[in-house]
């Protein structure tokens, strides 16, 4: 992409500031960025003091090794996290505060638009110590299919569009 993908910039602002603004708006209190090799770059870029850099010393592992990674700095967590990747930026507040309002500690709670399965999905406070225990490697949705998973159906196609090229991000 040239840029990082943290830095695409959304409406004039770079992506992690998007998400980071609709995570607070819609409940969460805190927000973890898990970075790699970029991070340098990254946060010297951004204007929001509050979100949290973490750096991933092993990216190669995957990405429930990231996860993992973001988990641990959190420290204990009382209702769940939001697992929201950067590439997906274009998520409505709406969506947002109904995967918050629909969270429960012992399950999964996975938006959907027209049938299909996007993203970011929250996971209970409950199951965490769970998906800690998984190896690095290990596909997020494998562990999820064995989850308490709740399907919630969201009117935003933001949950399925995934900016991965400069071209995705035009008109936005």
């Amino acid at each position: 992409m040239g840029t990082p993908k943290a830095l695409t910039s959304i409406g004039g602002n770079p992506a992690a500031e998007v998400l980071y603004a609709t995570c607070l708006k819609g409940g969460f209190q805190s927000v973890v960025l898990v970075l790699g090799k970029d991070i340098e770059v990254i946060t010297s870029a951004l204007d929001s003091p509050s979100i949290i850099p973490i750096h991933n010393p092993h990216p190669e592992r995957g990405r429930t090794g990231s996860i993992q990674v973001g988990i641990h700095a959190l420290g204990k967590v009382e209702r769940g996290v939001l697992l929201w990747p950067i590439d997906h930026p274009l998520v409505t507040l709406e969506t947002i505060q109904l995967i918050e309002k629909e969270l429960i500690p012992h399950g999964v709670v996975c938006p959907q638009y027209k049938g299909k399965s996007g993203h970011p999905i929250g996971i209970g406070a409950d199951l965490l110590p769970s998906l800690m225990a998984e190896e690095p490697h290990t596909p997020l949705r494998t562990w999820i299919s064995v989850q308490n998973r709740h399907y919630l159906d969201v009117n935003d196609p933001g949950i399925l569009r995934n900016i991965d090229y400069p071209l995705d991000a035009k008109g936005v």
